[in-house]
């Protein structure tokens, strides 16, 4: 009979990004830095648990030190058993919302094809708005 100190159980191993980009965040946690492409819901309410600070402002980055990372983690008392790969130095920057040409094309074919599905949609040109400098990088939507 094998005892249960005797099983071996695999980590769970995170990566945390060298660069992520934000938008609106107000703080910044572990899940905001980590790969979460192969994580379930629970564990990622587990990693938003674990805080780093204030999220950078439109325009800034913070950069984070693997040290500082690590402690976050040590200190919120989460899991003991997780393997975190963190590399030197994390850069989390918030350079706005881009408003591009091929970000609004895809969003108007998106809002025509809601509207007709078996019709063929051509865009010939589009002409970018002029933004005031202090409107760059904020959220942006099309008005139904």
């Amino acid at each position: 009979m094998v005892q249960a100190s005797e099983l071996k159980v695999p980590l769970q191993t995170f990566k945390v990004r060298a660069y992520s980009r934000v938008f609106d965040n107000k703080k910044m946690t572990l899940v905001d830095v980590v790969d979460t492409a192969s994580l379930t819901p629970e564990i990622e309410k587990k990693l938003a648990l674990v805080k780093l600070g204030d999220a950078p402002k439109i325009g800034e980055q913070r950069i984070y030190s693997s040290k500082v990372i690590a402690e976050a983690v040590r200190s919120s008392g989460i899991k003991k058993d997780w393997n975190i790969q963190i590399p030197y130095r994390v850069v989390v920057e918030n350079k706005g919302y881009d408003l591009d040409q091929d970000a609004i094309q895809t969003e108007l074919i998106s809002k025509w094809k809601a509207l007709c599905a078996e019709c063929v949609i051509k865009v010939k040109s589009i002409q970018m708005p002029a933004i005031p400098a202090g409107l760059s990088n904020r959220p942006w939507a099309l008005d139904s």
